[in-house]
């Protein structure tokens, strides 16, 4: 998890210093699948996407190369694009939620954030720590809190407001 989030964030900012420095637009789009697929793995990486750009542009453009910049941002938000449409797509024929990230990230957010939370792994009540189990088990116990049958989406959604009330 973790490790390869890791892997796919640093090879994306390579691609996009080497991308820029070479002016190839394959290496900056590239730079995009690498960090979309990162986001896919870690989906609060998602809110440093609208830094990117403009930290970019800001620090990598001498006064007459904003075109190329913008050009350049471009071809990294295609990239990027690419695997969060893949994603999307595979979860709206898998389950009919319109959303690139797995239905699992409320429940995730709640171990680590939630009420119990002390930097180890801390699993709710009436949840499996098994990672077969875990996201079934997840959502039969949002639903039992809620008291009425929950979707996955709604169960990742109950976790994570959830978690929120101890944040």
């Amino acid at each position: 998890g973790t490790t390869l989030v890791t892997a796919l964030a640093v090879g994306s900012l390579w691609m996009l210093l080497v991308g820029h420095q070479r002016s190839a637009g394959g290496l900056l789009a590239l730079a995009g699948v690498l960090f979309g697929t990162a986001c896919l793995g870690a989906p609060s990486l998602v809110l440093v996407l609208p830094a990117v750009p403009t930290l970019w542009l800001l620090l990598l453009s001498p006064a007459g190369s904003r075109r190329r910049l913008l050009r350049e941002v471009l071809l990294v938000g295609v990239g990027l694009a690419v695997p969060l449409a893949v994603s999307t797509a595979l979860n709206l024929h898998a389950g009919g939620r319109l959303s690139p990230f797995s239905v699992n990230g409320g429940i995730n957010f709640f171990i680590g954030n939630g009420p119990g939370a002390d930097g180890r792994f801390h699993i709710p009540d009436g949840v499996s720590d098994t990672p077969l189990e875990l996201v079934t088990t997840s959502i039969a116990e949002a639903s039992r809190r809620a008291g009425r049958e929950l979707s996955p989406g709604q169960a990742s959604s109950f976790w994570f407001r959830a978690a929120m009330t101890h944040v």
